[in-house]
């Protein structure tokens, strides 16, 4: 077993890229090495941490928790972006509607997606 990645130890500023270093890593462990459990970890210690997860951190857990059909997490990540406010990030909303869709949820998915419709519609016509 690897050891666990480090988290960044001096800046605590939230939601900067420096505080997501770990999770540079999640994209070799969601892609590469096929470890989605390794992506909650981290994801898990930076919430024990107060360390806030940018809008690619939480694509990248949503990514692995769908692959391991956790619904449990993904409503958990998908409050986490309620209270970031990273709705303006297309690949976040649209990632996490693929995660409820495997998760068997797709009712919630489409009320993202007549959401999501609903924000491009006002923003485009009005």
């Amino acid at each position: 077993m690897a050891a666990p990645l480090p988290l960044h130890h001096q800046t605590r500023t939230p939601a900067l890229s420096s505080d997501n270093s770990p999770l540079i890593n999640l994209d070799n462990i969601n892609n590469s090495n096929d470890q989605p459990d390794e992506a909650i970890k981290i994801f898990y210690r930076m919430e024990i941490e107060n360390v806030k997860p940018s809008a690619v951190t939480l694509v990248n857990v949503l990514t692995a928790r769908a692959r391991a059909r956790d619904l449990r997490t993904v409503k958990r990540v998908h409050k986490c972006v309620d209270e970031s406010g990273f709705w303006s990030h297309v690949e976040l909303k649209t990632t996490l509607m693929d995660a409820y869709c495997k998760c068997k949820f797709v009712s919630r998915a489409w009320d993202l997606f007549v959401k999501v419709v609903g924000i491009f519609y006002l923003h485009t016509y009005l």
